[in-house]
């Protein structure tokens, strides 16, 4: 199987070798044959592929009357918990320690955020999100090092299989905005190669899972297999896997020492001074193409980078050049700029325009104060010369800390917490000292309510409807402008499948509980969900949402204790279970049953009528999009009848204008990156063709004029997904 490739080739010794081998393969036995999978996928994935497929053929080949079948299964069964688990776990040391997503970097704080990035490939929304709160990231870490290694434990093995298969869907889905298999970083076929793993084990445990979740019957748990050879076998399986995740764990920690190194250069400037073969007043073409913003950083993972922005927003993007090229740490890097005084050597990563050098340039640089940098040299064939102004992390509200003005304590949070602590005494300390009654009437009350809460806001983000996915005025609006909870929701909202994904959990949780028979599995799904939202609430919004949050998982958690004994000798112990209790606990007479199934039918039809029908309303009138929607390029721009150039001595003239969905929102951004959201009411506009619009009106500033010219909404990362899907 090629999932077995992953363990031994993660962070050990063995990638060379293994790689080696793999490629030979692909070359000299498949690519004889003119069988090439790599037309499909990177020449890794396809290399792993047809290792796998050459070891079930060459078992065919060995075993052709399937004498062994039985060895063989359980073989297959224990190395495909062992090598996903230890994929899982080294997925989540590299968040453990924060580093697989680290901090935004100082080129992305002042990128928009649906540009496409060069100096980080394959990273899309999701990691620039996780990336922003280490606590979340941490969390998500110890949740797949915990998985992972229940896999390793035979009693655990069905709780680490399904955590494990969601967070390998989880994974697939929040990445799916930069799927692309042919390109070798890429978050989207890392998780993906673990699925046939994922889908083997499934094999093992859905029928005892179905009969225990769904049928409520008793369930058994598999024997052990009666060879003699088969206990050492395993235990030296997981002595080698244990000893390549202490690799794992070596590695991880030497690249998370690696990233506590930081050069003084490091961070986004403001160009205060500049001049261009001499010339510090530039004018027509030449203006638009002077530099407004320096970002330096040695965090890329392509190569550290030099950026610097335009007053027309054009990221001119060098890599710096180091003395160990490819293989140069974050320490090298630090050490190579680390001096007050010194040079930049920098390559570009674009392809060089009319006139422009593609040879590597050298800039010269003086740090005169923690907080002011001059630059001099040559780049691209000009003489550069600037004065830049390090902008302090408080200009950014990506780096603030998230403030909650909500009450934390609300009367609804309240509710379901007095609710759950009943349901949990009853489950534990009152179990056999109340009557029956009482506690069944409880616990079908703390399930309605769920089911209505959970089907709320699943449906909501199911059709993409709350939270919204971004817009136009969000694509150009740089990622450092974002707070931790604007972008955090977005993040919920995109790429559509992620919404899928929780929206569809979460509604599939809150019907499941409306069902006794389906009951307990609808609580640990509600459990897991609403425990991961209390974690994004927590750590990107403040206590507010955490605290809502935490009130459902303590409502669906008190379900789950009434149901404690069965769920842990099912998933913790390996023990066989007692079928579930699915008839109320006294006599039920035909009027009840009656009078049961028509309080179901009221609670769905009053969950249709107040949730699902606004929510299908919205939805439609969200794609109603109106003609005007894009973003904009300002082509010439007029105050009271004067013609404003684009340059840096206008600082408020428009630069790009972002019109929303409906467009109900209008936002111009100026020179000097300031944003101005304008009243439509206040303007009048013609459209002569769809690719341009003139806008007029009176502002606070003066009389106003400008035309617009449509971008290419292909050059944005997000409507190239929506065009791709």
């Amino acid at each position: 199987m090629p999932f077995w490739t992953y363990p031994l080739g993660w962070g050990t010794p063995f990638r060379a070798a293994l790689q080696k081998g793999t490629f030979w393969l692909h070359q000299h036995v498949f690519g004889a044959v003119g069988f090439d999978l790599s037309r499909f996928a990177n020449a890794d994935v396809a290399s792993k592929l047809e290792l796998g497929l050459a070891g079930a053929m060459l078992w065919l080949m060995l075993d052709r009357r399937r004498r062994r079948e039985a060895e063989l299964y359980e073989v297959l069964c224990v190395a495909a918990r062992y090598a996903l688990g230890a994929v899982v776990i080294c997925f989540g040391l590299v968040k453990v320690f924060p580093i697989q997503m680290g901090p935004p970097s100082a080129s992305q704080l002042i990128q928009p955020l649906a540009e496409p990035d060069s100096m980080w490939p394959g990273w899309g929304l999701m990691a620039k999100t996780v990336g922003a709160s280490a606590l979340y990231q941490m969390y998500t870490g110890w949740l797949e090092v915990v998985s992972g290694g229940l896999l390793f434990f035979r009693r655990t093995a069905v709780l680490g299989t399904l955590l494990v298969s969601l967070d390998l869907v989880a994974i697939i889905a929040m990445t799916s905005d930069t799927a692309d298999f042919m390109r070798p970083v890429n978050f989207n076929w890392i998780a993906g190669a673990q699925v046939p793993a994922a889908l083997f084990l499934i094999a093992t445990v859905w029928r005892p899972t179905v009969d225990f979740f769904v049928l409520g019957r008793p369930t058994t748990p598999p024997p052990r297999p009666p060879w003699r050879w088969f206990t050492p076998f395993e235990a030296g399986l997981r002595i080698a896997f244990v000893a390549a995740l202490l690799f794992c764990l070596a590695q991880t920690a030497a690249t998370w020492h690696d990233r506590q190194h930081h050069s003084p250069l490091e961070g986004v400037y403001e160009v205060r001074g500049f001049t261009r073969n001499g010339e510090p007043r530039l004018d027509g073409k030449e203006a638009a193409r002077r530099w407004r913003a320096v970002a330096i950083d040695c965090s890329g993972i392509v190569a550290p980078g030099f950026v610097a922005r335009t007053i027309d927003d054009t990221a001119l993007e060098f890599a710096i050049a180091l003395p160990k090229g490819d293989r140069s740490s974050r320490r090298d890097c630090a050490e190579a700029i680390a001096r007050p005084q010194g040079s930049l050597s920098l390559r570009p990563r674009h392809e060089p325009g009319p006139g422009e050098s593609a040879s590597q340039s050298v800039l010269r640089y003086s740090l005169h104060m923690p907080d002011r940098l001059e630059l001099e040299g040559t780049l691209m064939g000009e003489r550069i010369t600037t004065e830049l102004r390090r902008m302090e992390k408080e200009r950014f509200a990506l780096l603030r800390e998230s403030q909650s003005g909500d009450r934390v304590i609300t009367p609804s949070v309240l509710a379901f917490l007095a609710l759950a602590a009943a349901l949990a005494w009853i489950a534990t300390i009152g179990e056999g000292r109340l009557h029956p009654a009482p506690r069944e009437i409880m616990s079908v009350a703390a399930r309605y309510v769920l089911a209505a809460a959970f089907v709320h806001d699943g449906v909501m983000k199911f059709l993409g409807v709350e939270p919204a996915p971004p817009s136009p005025v969000d694509w150009i609006r740089p990622l450092g402008e974002f707070t931790k909870c604007e972008i955090a929701r977005l993040w919920l909202a995109y790429p559509p499948a992620h919404a899928f994904l929780v929206g569809g959990g979460e509604t599939l949780a809150g019907l499941m509980l409306l069902v006794r028979r389906t009951a307990p599995l609808g609580a640990v799904i509600g459990v897991i969900g609403m425990i991961n939202l209390m974690m994004v609430g927590t750590a990107y919004c403040g206590a507010a949402p955490g605290m809502q949050a935490m009130a459902l998982v303590a409502l669906a958690g008190s379900l789950v204790v009434a149901d404690q004994h069965r769920l842990k000798d099912f998933l913790l112990l390996g023990r066989p279970t007692a079928p579930a209790p699915l008839v109320p606990p006294w006599p039920a007479t035909r009027a009840g049953l009656r009078a049961g199934i028509a309080l179901q039918a009221l609670f769905v039809a009053w969950l249709v009528f107040a949730d699902g029908y606004p929510a299908i309303r919205r939805w439609s009138d969200s794609g109603r999009l109106s003609p005007m929607r894009g973003v904009y390029r300002v082509e010439t721009f007029t105050r009271d009848g004067r013609v404003v150039p684009l340059a840096h001595e206008w600082p408020e003239r428009w630069r790009v204008v972002a019109i929303g969905n409906l467009a109900e929102t209008i936002v111009a951004r100026t020179v000097d990156g300031t944003s101005l959201a304008l009243d439509s009411r206040t303007l009048t506009y013609t459209q002569p063709d769809p690719d341009r619009l003139v806008i007029e009106g009176r502002l606070a500033e003066g009389a106003i004029a400008a035309q617009l010219v449509r971008v290419d909404n292909e050059s944005f990362s997000f409507y190239r997904w929506l065009i791709r899907h």
